[in-house]
């Protein structure tokens, strides 16, 4: 019997390494922590070895650890399940790991401050990475993301920037942010980013009125927008019970004013979506951004709406009347993001920090020339388009143009599979890899489009200016065509059969290879709908500002 007992030790060890070698994590049951495949290997060494000391010892001490293996082995198979959004695994080589979904984790501490909630501590070095991307990220001695110090003391402006993942630069280095890259080009100006990856409205509030207590006003405060902030500032569990939030900011619009009821369980975000939930949550935003203007008004501070993703737009529409905010929108400016992570990617950054610093509007707000600085940022020809990527494995590169005629080019790295290796060209569908452009097309308006492609091998291209959600319908332009290795100049006539403001120009590339595009144009007559776009200001006033 004892003998029987050791070699149930040592198969129920073998088990546990033969998991660490197959699985790259396992969940505890009924929580949200998981133990990496180092720890399963070192569980399964000290069973392996405490097997071999049990059998000097007694029957009763073997049956005991073989009976304790074999619940954990149960309880583990019979509740395992793959990483979701909101795990927290733990391995011996590197910190805790947060998954922000299955395929993407970040590493590093998250602080709590009782003011504003989450934090990032100070002086701490994170990385996260993801299906699109590995990156690392500082904080400086307060806890915010690191920014170029000011050339000059004392600086010229201050300006704050409030907001999410979009403006905390998520899947880009410190220096490839958008705010960042704005920090550089006004060098002898105070940039602060007090922005954190999930922040909606409600933290950005609280940041603002905390800052606003503990520091000297700043010149400008800018709240970094994208629609989604709305879905964060109640109690949507589609939101907060995805992320497992512990504590939520809440507030509650009480007789049109915003009422402040506390930080509360996550459990409380039990609301289902539907327009009941996004009716509430539109009123608690417009209260939320109608209280920053306030505050910011009462101390002779511009507020600067920045809007950066849409599509909903009903927010700003709505405190467009609030006295002393300016509204700028630059979510046209690039829809270059991240294929599997959604997050935006470098050339979003790059793109967008252009767009601010080459409009008037801080130096008018200020009376500082230096904030309009249109040189300071090199800008990418094509920088509206982005790539998309529909296969489960594989990659894409996307090189932008460097200059005015310089072509841009995708190298497509097919999935690994016996179908990829023995299929021709011809057998990919080209829909796999698209390359879009986001327009608005007017019912009966006639377009021309032209275009000069080229790829590395024959094979066929289908292009299409179509709706730019389901059910994706075509709006007058669809067209089939086979490229080679040399230019061809494509040139296509169409009247658009009805308005749509959410168009899109797609071109399906397939899945091989490279191909390279130049000199695209769509015109309307009078202009070209694939020119780079520019910051437009909704509201507000920005003149030139004297040089």
């Amino acid at each position: 019997m004892h003998r029987l007992l050791v070699r149930a030790i040592m198969a129920q060890s073998g088990l546990i390494i033969a998991s660490a070698l197959l699985t790259s994590s396992v969940n505890l049951p009924l929580t949200r922590f998981r133990l990496e495949s180092s720890v399963l290997l070192v569980i399964g060494g000290l069973a392996l070895g405490a097997g071999f000391i049990a059998r000097r010892r007694s029957a009763e001490i073997a049956l005991m650890l073989a009976a304790l293996l074999a619940a954990a082995i149960v309880a583990g198979g019979l509740c395992y399940r793959r990483v979701t959004r909101g795990d927290l695994s733990f391995g011996l080589l590197h910190p805790p790991r947060f998954w922000t979904s299955p395929t993407a984790w970040g590493e590093g501490e998250v602080g709590w401050d009782p003011v504003v909630g989450m934090v990032l501590p100070p002086n701490v070095v994170g990385r996260q990475v993801s299906e699109d991307f590995d990156v690392v990220y500082h904080s400086g001695p307060e806890g915010w993301r690191i920014l170029p110090e000011p050339s000059k003391t004392p600086p010229d402006s201050e300006i704050w920037f409030l907001g999410c993942s979009f403006s905390f630069g998520a899947g880009v280095d410190d220096d490839e942010s958008y705010i960042y890259r704005l920090a550089r080009a006004w060098p002898e100006s105070r940039v602060r980013n007090f922005s954190v990856s999930g922040y909606g409205t409600t933290n950005a509030y609280l940041n603002l009125k905390n800052q606003l207590s503990r520091r000297s006003k700043p010149t400008v405060v800018v709240y970094a927008w994208i629609s989604h902030h709305q879905k964060r500032n109640y109690l949507r569990r589609s939101w907060h019970g995805s992320s497992n939030a512990a504590i939520i900011p809440r507030f509650e619009v009480v007789d049109g004013h915003l009422h402040w009821v506390g930080f509360v369980p996550g459990a409380q975000a039990t609301l289902e979506d539907g327009p009941a939930l996004d009716e509430t949550e539109f009123r608690i935003t417009v209260a939320l951004i109608r209280e920053m203007a306030r505050l910011s008004r009462e101390r002779s501070i511009p507020l600067v709406m920045l809007l950066l993703q849409g599509p909903d737009f009903r927010v700003p529409m709505a405190v467009a009347d609030e006295p002393g905010i300016s509204i700028l929108d630059v979510s046209a400016v690039s829809n270059s993001f991240y294929p599997h992570d959604g997050h935006p990617t470098k050339m979003w950054h790059q793109s967008v920090a252009r767009a601010i610093a080459s409009h008037p509007l801080f130096a008018s707000l200020t009376s500082n020339p230096k904030l309009h600085a249109p040189s300071a940022i090199p800008e990418i020809p094509m920088q509206g388009w982005a790539y998309w990527d529909g296969r489960k494995d594989g990659a894409v590169r996307c090189d932008y143009p460097r200059g005015l005629g310089d072509r841009l080019r995708l190298d497509l790295f097919p999935r690994l599979s016996l179908s990829s290796i023995f299929s021709k060209p011809s057998d990919v569908d080209p829909w796999q890899v698209q390359l879009r452009h986001k327009l608005s097309v007017r019912s009966g308006q006639e377009y021309q489009l032209e275009l000069q492609i080229r790829s590395a091998n024959s094979r066929r291209v289908e292009l299409g200016v179509m709706q730019n959600y389901s059910p994706y319908e075509s709006l007058g332009l669809r067209d089939s065509l086979t490229v080679s290795e040399e230019w061809q100049t494509i040139r296509r006539r169409f009247i658009a059969d009805r308005d749509e403001q959410d168009a899109q120009f797609v071109i399906a590339l397939g899945a091989r290879r490279w191909i390279e595009l130049r000199e695209v144009k769509l015109w309307d007559g009078e202009n070209d709908l694939l020119a780079n776009r520019a910051a437009v200001l909704l509201q507000g006033f920005a003149s030139l500002p004297a040089r």
